[in-house]
C-alpha cells in the first residue's frame, strides 16, 4: 500500500522546515530522484542519498547562522505533488543578515517523491553559501 499525498507532504515539509526530523526521511523518495535548481542543471540522484545530504545540509545551514528560523509562506498539495514556499532567515557569524526566500515543487508517483523543483535567487544566497563552504559543510 503507497503512503498519500498528503502525508508525504506533511512528513518533507516538518524535515524541511526542521520541526521535527523524520527518522525515516529516505522512505519518502523513489530509487531515482530528478532534481532541478533554477540556477544550475538538473541531476539525478539516488533517493536515499539525497534525502541523507538534504538532512545534513539543513542542519550544517542552523549551524553557521545565529538566530536561524524558517518561516512557511504557502503550503498546497495536490494529486501529484506538493508545493512549498519558505524564508529563511538569520545572521551569519559576522552579523551579516540573512534572508532566502525559496519555493519547492514536488512530484510524487507511486507513492514516492521522485522529483524536486527548487526556486530561489542566488544572489540572496551567496553570503549563506560561502558561510558554508568556509565552515567545510557546503554540500557535505
Amino acid at each position: 500500500m503507497s503512503i498519500s499525498v498528503d502525508r508525504i507532504a506533511q512528513r518533507f515539509r516538518r524535515t524541511y522546515l526542521l520541526e521535527e526530523v523524520d527518522p525515516r526521511f529516505e522512505d519518502l523518495f523513489a530509487e531515482s530522484v530528478e532534481i532541478r535548481h533554477n540556477y544550475e542543471k538538473s541531476m539525478s540522484m539516488n533517493g536515499g542519498d539525497f534525502a541523507a545530504a538534504m538532512v545534513r545540509m539543513l542542519r550544517a545551514t542552523t549551524e553557521v547562522v545565529r538566530n536561524h528560523s524558517d518561516s512557511l509562506s504557502s503550503f498546497l498539495v495536490g494529486e501529484d505533488g506538493f508545493a512549498l514556499a519558505a524564508t529563511l532567515q538569520g545572521e551569519l557569524e559576522d552579523g551579516r543578515p540573512v534572508r532566502v526566500p525559496r519555493c519547492l515543487v514536488a512530484e510524487v508517483r507511486n507513492g514516492k517523491i521522485n522529483k524536486i523543483d527548487e526556486f530561489g535567487d542566488m544572489r540572496q544566497r551567496e553570503s549563506l553559501d560561502d558561510a558554508l563552504r568556509s565552515a567545510g559543510r557546503f554540500r557535505s
